[in-house]
């Protein structure tokens, strides 16, 4: 659009020096309109402001500020104030305008009205605006608790293509196979699970529809597949093959024609005995396990090799190693114990170290150097507690949660020699803030916490069972009083916030420890690789 010509106007004086009024020329959308007064252009403005033209006044104020100020000198209204006083207002949403918050809340509130009958537009305005909305919030803190329940009433819906449920209590498996005929049959499930695993995955974290997921995704796991053919379970696997045994012809052709998927289903323990049994009938070969070979007792003996003479080493030689390891980020760290496994017996622990101060990498911590000191997350959320027992505003430092991790969990997780390595503080144990975390771990990826079976056991929710991401909260507010900050399955800092009294949230200590003097000695240190190698 061409604004060469957007400013036009004549300067000649009359007999007394006054300058003559001049003409101001503003296009709009390819539209020109010519004011010679201040007057003429507030009236304009407000026109467009009743109309709820907003984006035109957004462009008047983008371009036209200068000939605003022009036409303002005329003694007249201050035209330029008056515009600025209006879109200072404005409340911006990516491509969405509103007139004022008041405006902006009307829109929101219309917005969650609408869930039940439009739920697609409801989750695509949400996700698409994310990031706009939650400055929005920021700014505007009563806008900031309308929107957190907003994300709450999301996070209750559940997606299943076209299909939305809005009332996870409709989440069944009941429900599903009366929508969807092809549910009747195995296959049908295997389809609909591989179709909607992300939509069961995040259903397990929903109270409500946690059971059904789990339920539909247990079923799936008992399906046996061999091609194209699928049985409910083991069961109905084993009565298909009975009777394709009566017929050796149908034997012998079955097993030729699935032998490949017959002999993937030897390394499933729940099938494997019946796979194995028809294979062998319809005379296929079965591989066998490698087999390690002892020596008999005939078998003359392995010729003996006399070792090296030993040579004493001098002293002048030996490496210069140091007397204690040197702690550096990303070291794991066992130190206290506390339950992980379903038994509940007491586990150690293993803490990852996110930070060192310098000196304590470059002394390891010798005696004589400056007191330095590490800070340490435990490698797994070793705990589910909700942020606070009741919903009600609450800071960290009255949370529950503080009072419990530098309370019981202090006294039960290490002993009395372990918690003077601690640094003395009313929090001796914390959580993560949410700068912390964006500082200490670089991506969402690294973000992702896992549950232990025994955090998972207390209601810990997670987004499967087999991988147990779960979420974790953090000791920053949301942004509802209320609300505390979290990091969720997928690594995401969530500064809206959860509900204080949500009882599915999983805790990951957080924990200083001094390294002056021996304290550095006494703890045992691995890399992760090793602390890999011995979970496994």
């Amino acid at each position: 659009m061409d604004y060469s010509g957007k400013f036009a106007g004549t300067g000649a004086s009359d007999s007394t020096g006054a300058a003559a009024a001049k003409t101001v020329t503003i296009e709009l959308y390819g539209k020109k309109y010519f004011f010679q007064s201040s007057r003429q252009c507030c009236d304009f403005i407000d026109k467009l402001l009743s109309e709820e033209r907003l984006r035109e006044l957004r462009l008047l104020d983008a371009m036209y500020g200068e000939e605003l100020k022009e036409l303002s000198r005329d003694g007249g209204i201050n035209v330029y104030q008056h515009l600025r006083d209006i879109v200072a207002e404005f409340v911006i949403i990516d491509e969405y305008v509103f007139q004022d918050e008041a405006a902006f809340q009307r829109f929101l509130n219309d917005l969650r009205d609408s869930v039940k009958a439009n739920p697609l537009y409801f989750q695509s305005f949400l996700k698409t605006h994310e990031k706009a909305l939650k400055k929005a919030g920021s700014l505007y803190p009563m806008t900031g608790i309308l929107l957190n329940k907003l994300y709450t009433q999301l996070n209750r819906l559940l997606f299943l293509g076209d299909l939305v449920i809005t009332d996870p209590a409709l989440f069944s498996w009941e429900n599903f196979r009366s929508r969807f005929e092809y549910l009747a049959n195995p296959a049908g499930l295997r389809l609909f699970v591989s179709q909607h695993r992300k939509c069961l995955e995040e259903a397990l974290r929903n109270p409500a529809a946690r059971k059904e997921a789990e339920h539909i995704l247990e079923m799936d796991r008992e399906l046996i597949a061999v091609d194209d053919r699928y049985y409910w379970n083991v069961s109905e696997f084993k009565t298909a093959v009975a009777d394709i045994m009566k017929s050796p012809g149908l034997r012998d052709r079955f097993a030729a024609v699935h032998k490949d998927a017959l002999l993937k289903l030897l390394k499933n323990p729940r099938a494997a005995s019946v796979a194995a049994e028809l294979l062998t009938a319809a005379g296929c070969e079965i591989p066998k396990a490698p087999e390690v070979s002892l020596p008999e007792e005939n078998d003359p003996p392995c010729e003996e090799k006399p070792l090296p003479e030993d040579k004493p080493i001098s002293e002048d030689k030996l490496p210069d190693v140091p007397k204690t390891p040197v702690l550096v980020p990303g070291n794991i760290v066992v130190l206290g114990r506390y339950p992980e496994d379903e038994d509940e017996l007491p586990a150690p622990v293993e803490w990852q170290v996110l930070k060192v101060d310098e000196d304590a990498a470059m002394t390891g911590g010798k005696e004589g150097s400056p007191a330095p000191a590490a800070l340490l997350i435990s490698r797994f959320a070793l705990e589910c507690r909700p942020f606070h027992g009741e919903s009600q505003s609450v800071s960290w430092e009255n949370s529950d949660l503080r009072s419990w991790l530098n309370g019981e969990f202090l006294e039960q997780a290490f002993s009395k020699e372990e918690q003077a390595l601690l640094l003395k503080s009313p929090d001796a144990v914390s959580c993560l803030s949410a700068e912390e975390a964006e500082e200490l771990f670089k991506t969402p990826a690294a973000r992702i916490s896992q549950a232990t079976p025994y955090a998972a056991k207390n209601g810990a929710a997670t987004a499967s069972p087999k991988t147990r991401n779960c979420f974790i909260w953090l000791r920053s507010p949301g942004l509802d009083p209320a609300t505390a900050a979290y990091i969720d399955t997928a690594g995401d800092i969530c500064l809206l916030g959860e509900d204080v009294s949500s009882g599915e949230f999983a805790v990951r200590p957080l924990i200083r420890i001094s390294l002056g003097g021996s304290n550095l000695k006494s703890l045992v240190i691995r890399n992760p690789a090793d602390s890999e190698k011995q979970n496994d």
